[in-house]
């Protein structure tokens, strides 16, 4: 993760940060860095800031093998978000996942299992539109990178688009995509809008309609992450 967080801050002044006139954030050592201390525990995140105002957002579920995007996390995320957005010395943020093999595997299965109705499925697409939205806002007013390394499938990838700069690890266990339809369901958080806007209406189609799922270097060809990076 610490090594993960250098080689953001270095690619952060020649991307989103200096799009918005922010001022550059240092490179660091990616071998020796260790991240700072968490100042916002959580069940599910935790944050940190660096010393030049870069928040490192931790998504870590402890009681979880994977993470998983269900309503226990939500709450965890606003508190989060509003500190990020509402403290003046941080300039950025940075989501990373703490699990070893995965960002966000997608949407709780547990959560879907309890569907019944077509107002439940849209009470949990609503559910799913406002965290991505939320991210998406808080992008308008300080840059959010998303730094995956793992999967980050469904609602999972959907939370990635939302964030305006994107970096994939090129280890063999980091997959993007959106496979709702093997499930009988299309993206509700934001996919199906996001993710044409990032690669193209035909690319898009064809991820959302087979449930394929692409590696980093697949990802940034077509244009659904904006950079790999070697996850060692």
């Amino acid at each position: 993760a610490a090594r993960g967080v250098a080689r953001v801050s270095a690619v952060l002044p020649r991307t989103a940060a200096a799009a918005r006139a922010t001022p550059s954030v240092a490179a660091r050592t990616m071998v020796t860095e260790a991240l700072p201390a968490v100042s916002v525990p959580g069940e599910h995140l935790q944050m940190s800031v660096t010393t030049d105002g870069i928040a490192i957002i931790t998504i870590d579920s402890k009681a979880e093998k994977m993470n998983v995007l269900n309503h226990d996390i939500a709450p965890e995320f606003e508190n989060i978000l509003n500190k990020v957005e509402n403290d003046s010395n941080i300039r950025a943020a940075v989501l990373i996942s703490g699990k070893p093999d995965n960002f966000i595997a997608g949407a709780d299965i547990k959560m879907l299992n309890k569907c019944e109705t077509e107002a439940d499925f849209a009470a949990e697409a609503e559910f799913g539109q406002k965290l991505t939205n939320r991210l998406a806002a808080l992008d308008k007013k300080k840059p959010l990178v998303a730094a995956v390394n793992g999967a980050a499938l469904g609602g999972g990838l959907e939370v990635v688009l939302a964030c305006g700069y994107r970096i994939a690890s090129t280890s063999p266990k980091t997959k993007l995509g959106l496979p709702e339809v093997m499930l009988g369901l299309l993206p509700g958080a934001g996919g199906c809008q996001r993710l044409p806007a990032a690669v193209g209406i035909q690319q898009a189609l064809t991820l959302a309609t087979t449930g394929s799922q692409v590696k980093a270097a697949k990802a940034k060809k077509i244009g659904m992450v904006h950079a790999t990076a070697d996850p060692n």
